[in-house]
């Protein structure tokens, strides 16, 4: 893969345009959720141009209710899956810069936020699920990507670190402390950073895009994902080569003269790191998901303090062992905060992401595999793979429909969205062969020589 990226000809190819519905190394997926509707409307997909054949990346809004009537009218026989023409079921392309790198949907799910290694600040596309077919993505002042304002803060001149790889959003209540001044209504963006950075966005109500307002260096190790502990607040940065740690951070602000929150010099602090202990060594974690049911989650109206030392459950996807370990947090050793391994699931070479969340009654994570080129689908309860899907080309990005018991891949290597049936993990015990179907993918498969 590095050997094809120096191969490339330049990073700004002025050559042609993505051409419209095409899925070109897709290496992101993100589900658009509509309040109208009992399942996801749209699956959005980031195209990286990995080989730069064309002048941009591209995001793709695919109408899951067209997939559903193409499913019917291709039934799955004799372990051959259908293939769907990828131009029939999009209806929606946005321009973002090549080389994707994390994505992430607003919390009212009408914006969604790209990182790119060749855009220099945040990128920005709107959502609108109400929209006729064409107009379900936009940019903000017509022009895609949007872009986030650089430098920002009132003299302040402050530059967006390269290499982002993670990004999360959430309101400002979000960060609500009794020490605090009360957040004005708004949003925060926040990216992850490759070398160890956090960048913080804010955008508040009334303004059309996110301004950056502080970067601070959070980390020592390789930075891998991003992910927000609902209980603590905080925020946990996974790492590889982190000597079995996960970092913390958090987001405050200073208070005027008159009461009220600064936000234009709100700030990231490091909250210290937290140790994974157990009977594994796990000094490289690819992911980090926050699983508690929806009636335990804390909500606005009772939120569990910062800093809480509730004992709650967590998952990290590891990379060495290849597992899907289940975590207890909350805990103290020493004075310091620690996450015990209570189980482990063994998984494929090079886990690379995973979606949580259930089929039915079942709660799993699904995760990809991209050297082991398969799928596993474990059940968090159980702690016991339910499924493996095998012989995918190079499965990367994830994303379960649960209304539909249907997970959706982006496969790498061979520029198509594979569709996995998962009804068969519904109710009582699993059998492994076939819990879990490969009943459809989207596009023709490409595989270029450099990636097989």
């Amino acid at each position: 893969m590095l050997g094809l990226l120096g191969a490339a000809c330049g990073l700004d190819n002025p050559g042609d345009p993505p051409p419209d519905g095409e899925l070109y190394f897709p290496n992101g997926l993100v589900l658009a959720e509509s309040a109208e509707a009992d399942a996801p409307p749209y699956l959005l997909i980031a195209n990286s141009n990995f080989d730069l054949r064309y002048n941009a990346g591209s995001i793709l809004a695919l109408d899951l209710e067209r997939l559903d009537g193409e499913l019917e009218g291709c039934p799955y026989a004799d372990g051959e899956p259908c293939v769907i023409d990828s131009e029939r079921l999009v209806t929606g392309q946005a321009g973002i810069g090549s080389f994707t790198n994390g994505m992430a949907m607003s919390q009212d799910g009408r914006r969604l936020y790209i990182n790119s290694r060749t855009v220099d600040s945040l990128q920005l596309v709107d959502v609108d699920t109400r929209a006729p077919a064409g107009d379900i993505l936009s940019c903000p002042d017509g022009r895609c990507p949007g872009l986030a304002e650089l430098p920002s803060g009132e003299g302040r001149t402050l530059q967006w670190p390269a290499d982002a790889v993670a990004v999360y959003s959430g309101s400002l209540d979000d960060w609500n402390d009794p020490l605090l001044a009360p957040a004005p209504e708004g949003s925060y963006i926040l990216t992850a950073h490759r070398a160890g950075i956090l960048s913080l966005f804010v955008q508040l109500a009334g303004d059309s895009t996110p301004r950056l307002i502080d970067v601070n260096q959070t980390a020592a190790s390789v930075v891998t994902g991003l992910a927000r502990d609902p209980h603590t607040g905080l925020v946990y940065l996974t790492l590889i080569n982190g000597a079995g740690i996960v970092e913390r951070a958090g987001i405050a602000w200073p208070t005027t003269a008159e009461g009220k929150a600064d936000i234009e010099h709100a700030y990231i602090f490091d909250a210290g790191p937290v140790v994974i202990e157990g009977a594994v060594r796990t000094p490289s974690v690819r992911a980090l998901v926050f699983d508690a049911p929806p009636q335990q989650a804390p909500t606005q109206a009772s939120p569990q303090p910062q800093g809480s030392d509730v004992l709650q459950n967590a998952f990290l996807l590891s990379s060495d062992p290849s597992a899907l370990l289940k975590v207890e947090l909350g805990g103290e050793r020493a004075g310091a905060p620690v996450a015990r391994i209570v189980a482990m699931a063994e998984v494929g070479v090079t886990p690379s992401r995973m979606a949580v969340g259930s089929v039915g009654e079942r709660r799993v994570a699904a995760i990809s595999c991209f050297t082991s080129r398969a799928i596993y689908v474990v059940d968090l309860v159980t702690m016991r793979v339910g499924a493996v899907v095998r012989n995918l080309s190079g499965p990367f990005d994830v994303a379960l429909d649960g209304p539909r018991k249907r997970l959706y891949v982006g496969d790498f290597r061979s520029s198509v969205v594979r569709i996995i049936d998962l009804s068969g993990l519904e109710g009582g015990p699993v059998e492994l062969a076939d819990s879990a179907q490969l009943i459809a993918t989207v596009g023709e498969p490409r595989v270029i020589q450099e990636l097989k």
